[in-house]
């Protein structure tokens, strides 16, 4: 249940809260609601979900087939590494193209709302001295990859030219991608290390960020977004990434999570090595490597430590810093929900629980600023 106004006039020290919420977000997403049909987004929604899921069973179907008619021969896997992706891609063209009319009113449908949440959510960040930034880094790649089908509407490529010009939190989303966090725990077949690199940065370019908030707090500057990790056959993950400044210049890659989870993809050709650390209550809860042993010990000296372990709750969790920035992963339900892009919906529940994301993203940032000595 969502806290009360009085909770969050409380936690957020704004007695006014709920008549501004009342005048600067409610009243945008009264009229935006009903110039939007809902019912025609999901009905587009369900369309879409379906006949892609079609497309990919035919597509795993056949690459299975083909599995066991190929030559187990250099030549026979070389061949499905390639037909790999080409096939792949091809299948998800083809079913955008037979969806084409489909694709295009659901997108569009769904671009009015996108501004209206963004309007709502921008009122709400500025109240408290913060910027809202909706499309974090952009309209995502794949997306971009889609709109250069010939057969793709204009208003797809203008709906990319909304996300871009709604884009921003450059840094912090290429912080996020040098550290290993964004990328699916996959293997790569060969390749040399820089067409790995290269395909582990177009797949983590290719999630799907939003939500992004920047500011400071304490003194602290720090930026916020999430990201979606889509699963196949189960709900889509989502992550909250806390991007802060590491406590000065590291040479080495320190990885940090909680027991339970799984390690960031190594971005480095160094060795990680696990670091113990006392006391040895803070390996019971979490696990730490580093490619460098004085640098990790040096960040995560007995004040650190004790600090962190007064974070220790069980939720999953995860930090990796390298170079300039300490950036920490958060997994967790769909924070930020405001207004459904979908179909429209909204309500006094969601705008309440979206102050109360909010004022969770503040606490969590005093609490990792204060746990990992950051500096300004």
């Amino acid at each position: 249940m969502a806290a009360s106004w009085d909770e969050l006039a409380d936690r957020l020290k704004d007695n006014s809260l709920k008549v501004f919420s009342d005048r600067a977000v409610a009243g945008p997403l009264y009229e935006v609601t009903r110039q939007n049909d809902g019912d025609a987004a999901k009905a587009a929604l369900k369309t879409l979900q379906g006949d892609f899921t079609k497309g990919f069973i035919v597509f795993f179907i056949t690459f299975a087939i083909l599995m066991t008619v190929m030559p187990d021969t250099f030549f026979g896997i070389a061949g499905l590494f390639i037909l790999f992706p080409v096939m792949f891609f091809g299948t998800f063209a083809l079913v955008a193209w037979l969806r084409r009319d489909t694709l295009v009113t659901f997108l569009t449908a769904a671009k009015g709302n996108f501004l209206a949440r963004a309007s709502a959510l921008s009122a709400m960040a500025e109240r408290l001295d913060l910027s809202y930034v909706a499309s974090p880094g952009g309209a995502p790649q794949t997306l971009k990859i889609l709109s250069k089908l010939k057969f793709v509407s204009g208003r797809l490529r203008d709906l990319i030219d909304t996300l871009d010009e709604n884009g921003g939190l450059d840094e912090a989303v290429e912080a996020a991608v040098a550290s290993g966090m964004l990328v699916p725990d996959v293997v790569v077949l060969g390749g040399s290390e820089e067409q790995k690199d290269r395909y582990y940065r177009q797949s983590a370019l290719g999630h799907s960020f939003e939500d992004g908030f920047e500011g400071e707090r304490n003194g602290i500057r720090f930026s916020a977004f999430e990201w979606i990790e889509s699963v196949d056959d189960a709900p889509d993950k989502y992550h909250l990434l806390l991007v802060l400044n590491a406590p000065y210049r590291l040479h080495g890659v320190t990885q940090l999570r909680s027991r339970g989870t799984p390690w960031s993809k190594p971005v480095t050709e160094r060795e990680l090595n696990d670091v113990q650390l006392v006391p040895a209550t803070f390996n019971d809860h979490f696990r730490l490597r580093s490619t460098d042993q004085v640098e990790a010990r040096t960040i995560f000296n007995p004040a650190v430590v004790e600090r962190i372990l007064a974070l220790a709750h069980g939720e999953p969790f995860r930090a990796v810093a390298s170079g300039e920035h300490l950036v920490i992963n958060f997994e967790g339900q769909n924070r930020f929900n405001l207004l459904d892009l979908q179909t429209g919906a909204w309500s006094d529940e969601s705008i309440r629980e979206t102050w109360s994301d909010i004022a969770d993203l503040l606490t969590v940032t005093d609490e990792m600023a204060h746990a990992f000595m950051v500096r300004d």
